[in-house]
């Protein structure tokens, strides 16, 4: 598999420094580190009025300098349902940007970018694209709600959370098995079961669905009185991001969700992506 590497979007708001965007064009060259973007990485960068000023041509110059792919989170996840809920050996690729000519790559990205009828034709709208995120993020607070109560209900969760720290390891991996089969249609879910309990080795690297579960136990449930996050329905764009962990030789991510993710990783989670806050990621540009 190719060293991806994951920018938040709080590193492509310092492309206008033109020493840090130098340096960090060396650091991923000289790794031979392959930039993932995400529907939402774009989306972060979409502006319908770009006439009037535009940030998105800084990105798409800088996105034309490095080799770099367009994934879809929600893809690899079905992907992965379809591998019995195993990690995936390769990434799947939306757009493969890495052999295109520079010039061509900057065409690409902003035609991307600015909702050109060749992509808009293909299905990848970015209006769209920002629409449907909207509508995801305006409910997930509530939807985070009706999961907790749903589990509560069915006993998979004892209710209160001062006592959530304290449910056994069974419950916890029953929650969590819980939320990996919502991506599992149900017609599907006896085949599922019946595979991975024959299946003796499965790989020990954790996959997307159940990286997201895990992520989802530990910003709702299991929290961290020393690192109290607000929950709030942007939540829901960290979490897509964090679902490419699994797969990224670098991610780089706010210091919240550095800790957030540390605390998956200590309690056993196994995964081989190096994280990077701001002050991480610029000790490492301008070494």
């Amino acid at each position: 598999m190719r060293k991806y590497i994951f920018l938040d979007n709080w590193v492509i708001g310092r492309l206008n420094d033109d020493k840090f965007q130098t340096s960090l064009i060396e650091y991923i060259q000289s790794n031979r580190y392959v930039v993932v973007l995400n529907s939402l990485s774009l989306t972060e960068l979409y502006n319908p009025n770009w006439q009037q000023g535009d940030r998105t041509e800084v990105a798409a110059k800088f996105y034309a300098s490095i080799p770099c792919v367009i994934v879809d989170p929600a893809k690899v996840k079905q992907a992965e349902v379809d591998n019995y809920l195993d990690r995936l050996d390769e990434l799947p690729i939306e757009i493969d940007l890495t052999e295109i000519d520079p010039e061509e790559r900057e065409r690409l990205i902003l035609g991307l970018l600015r909702c050109s009828p060749e992509f808009v034709l293909q299905g990848k709208d970015l209006e769209q694209w920002d629409l449907s995120y909207k509508n995801e993020k305006s409910g997930w607070l509530n939807n985070v709600d009706h999961i907790i109560s749903h589990a509560i209900n069915t006993g998979s969760l004892k209710k209160g959370k001062k006592h959530r720290r304290n449910n056994a390891l069974a419950e916890k991996e029953t929650f969590l098995l819980s939320l990996d089969m919502r991506e599992v249609p149900s017609e599907k879910i006896d085949l599922l079961f019946q595979y991975r309990m024959s299946k003796l080795k499965r790989t020990s690297l954790c996959s997307s669905v159940r990286f997201l579960s895990l992520l989802f136990w530990y910003l709702y449930i299991d929290e961290d009185p020393s690192n109290k996050i607000k929950h709030q329905n942007s939540d829901i764009g960290d979490l897509h991001q964090m679902t490419l962990i699994p797969y990224c030789e670098v991610f780089t991510l706010d210091n919240s969700m550095f800790r957030l993710v540390n605390r998956v990783k200590n309690e056993g989670t196994v995964f081989r992506s190096t994280l990077l806050t701001k002050a991480m990621l610029e000790k490492k540009v301008f070494v």
